[in-house]
């Protein structure tokens, strides 16, 4: 009984996650237009830099290769290492949010104006990103890589706002200082990892 109600409360959880990342909708045009050039120059995003997402979630080969009886155990072993290979980007994309999210107290902190409005917005992207992102890790390491690839592109998505976000805050930052922000950056965040 007692794992019935909590199967009924993780449904409903992820049921609300996904009902907010259906009703956020998908980044408009000019989002996509925004610069994000400077972002890039001071934060490393691992994750998003990895562009054949949709490569790595095409199970055209790997149906391809159950189809023939010989080739089963190789497919199985495939499915195996794509599985590592989408927990690892997943992990990565995570990171990714969680240094946009420093990044972005590190811009308040040297004083970028932020409305509530926005700060609300950005905070909803993080969180929602994040656990989005933390139930796509749960989900692939039980059902594999092929499970649910369309959630996994709009996790991308999200974290491609989040990084949207960031990159528009740190725009009100004046180009002179921006040198400043990455040494800070640099300082307080790159270098303690590397250590």
């Amino acid at each position: 009984m007692n794992e019935l109600v909590l199967f009924l409360v993780a449904g409903a959880v992820f049921l609300v996650l996904f009902l907010l990342w259906f009703l956020s909708g998908q980044p408009r045009a000019t989002d996509r237009a925004l610069p994000l050039g400077a972002l890039d120059q001071i934060v490393s995003l691992r994750g998003l830099a990895f562009h054949k997402s949709d490569l790595l979630l095409d199970e055209g080969d790997y149906r391809m290769l159950r189809s023939n009886q010989k080739l089963r155990p190789l497919a199985r072993q495939m499915r195996r290492d794509r599985s590592k290979i989408v927990l690892l980007w997943l992990r990565l994309l995570q990171e990714d949010v969680r240094n946009l999210w420093r990044f972005r107290r590190l811009l308040v902190r040297h004083g970028v104006s932020v409305e509530l409005a926005e700060e609300c917005r950005i905070a909803a992207t993080a969180v929602l990103a994040l656990a989005l992102l933390f139930f796509l890790r749960v989900v692939i390491a039980v059902a594999g890589p092929f499970a649910l690839a369309q959630m996994l592109r709009g996790a991308r998505g999200q974290v491609e706002m989040a990084s949207r976000l960031c990159a528009e805050l740190l725009s009100r930052v004046p180009p002179s200082s921006r040198a400043e922000i990455g040494r800070k950056w640099a300082a307080e965040f790159v270098a303690p990892a590397g250590r």
